[in-house]
């Protein structure tokens, strides 16, 4: 399931799985730090910022040590990122979420450690 939100999108998998892609004024983006120079043109970026969460459960789960949510993820990153969510379980703990997701940005971008 697909739903548009302000400044970007959800996308539901049919495992239970929400993937948020946001890329607002006040989001870690390239849009979010140079909002003011871009005046209100929000309607693209180079990149985006995400947060991934189980629709049984309301929390977020942690995408970094410190972190519910990740910037500066390209297009790129952003279909490797579903493709790796597609293979979660529906019943997957977020603790097996944030396990499986931390070990892949690790491998999917080295110069983040």
């Amino acid at each position: 399931m697909f739903k548009i939100t302000g400044v970007g999108f959800h996308i539901t998998l049919s495992n239970g799985w929400l993937l948020s892609v946001q890329w607002g004024p006040y989001n870690y983006c390239q849009r979010g730090s140079n909002y003011k120079r871009y005046g209100d043109d929000t309607n693209t970026s180079a990149d985006a910022e995400i947060a991934i969460w189980n629709i049984e459960r309301t929390e977020m789960i942690m995408l970094s040590e410190h972190d519910q949510v990740l910037g500066h993820v390209t297009p790129d990153q952003l279909v490797r990122i579903l493709s790796l969510m597609d293979s979660w379980y529906s019943d997957f703990s977020d603790k097996q979420a944030e396990s499986s997701f931390q070990r892949f940005w690790k491998i999917e971008d080295p110069e983040e450690e």
